[in-house]
């Protein structure tokens, strides 16, 4: 059992009760953020994602849609793009980002990795990919105090655990989502971190009295401050 949740600040049901203008506004809002940062313009799939949330595909979980701009638009390599989010949200912050990335010891995992392959063909612009992404997903909640083992073995068809990349961006265009240590914490099934003996360690963002950052945990320990991120594919 677990006391920790989301601030009362983040609003987790927007997908559910409210029209296609407003989440058409919001996604909006969440692409100018990142095309300050990034330069990644204005341009995404709204047809794709009016679609999706019109079809009755959506699993009740999915809290909604998260704007995303693929790594390799950003850096030559996974390590060095979120290092970028990094810098970005300590400038958006103005705190510093407390972090410890190795880039041998730390990847993708496969199944991640071929989800947003396929996302990003699923809304490419006549044969161009996107510079932002539209990405159904939930912010931890679902998977509260699960281990990222247990999470990659439970999830249902359709759903995959979101990188730190990937976290790192909802972050940027929700700050109100971890604020305090008494919030829940992040867990990044989405990749792998390199222990003594192998990739068994995952990381999470988490908040403390003393600042934000990100660790590496064990992917077999549950803990009841964490939850894992996940998308939705449809």
């Amino acid at each position: 059992m677990s006391d920790y949740a989301y601030p009362k600040g983040y609003n987790h049901n927007l997908i559910h009760v409210t029209s296609v203008d407003a989440i058409i506004a919001d996604m909006e809002m969440q692409v100018r953020v990142l095309d300050r940062y990034f330069n990644s313009g204005m341009s995404f799939d709204k047809d794709w994602m009016i679609r999706v949330w019109m079809s009755g595909q959506l699993p009740s979980w999915v809290e909604k849609f998260f704007a995303h701009t693929p790594w390799q638009m950003l850096a030559p390599t996974y390590c060095e793009a979120v290092e970028k989010v990094f810098a970005a949200i300590e400038d958006k912050w103005n705190l510093s980002l407390h972090r410890r990335l190795v880039p041998e010891h730390f990847r993708q995992h496969e199944k991640s990795v071929g989800m947003f392959k396929r996302l990003a063909w699923r809304q490419e612009d006549n044969g161009r990919p996107r510079k932002i992404l539209v990405v159904p997903a939930q912010f931890g909640l679902r998977h509260k105090s699960q281990s990222v083992l247990e999470v990659r073995d439970t999830m249902h068809k359709g759903e995959v655990g979101l990188g730190l990349f990937d976290v790192g961006m909802m972050i940027l265009t929700h700050p109100e989502r971890l604020q305090s240590p008494g919030d829940l914490g992040i867990n990044c099934p989405g990749d792998e971190c390199f222990d003594d003996l192998s990739f068994m360690d995952a990381p999470v963002f988490r908040r403390w009295n003393e600042g934000f950052g990100v660790l590496y945990y064990g992917i077999d320990t549950p803990h009841k401050g964490y939850g894992s991120a996940s998308a939705f594919l449809p």
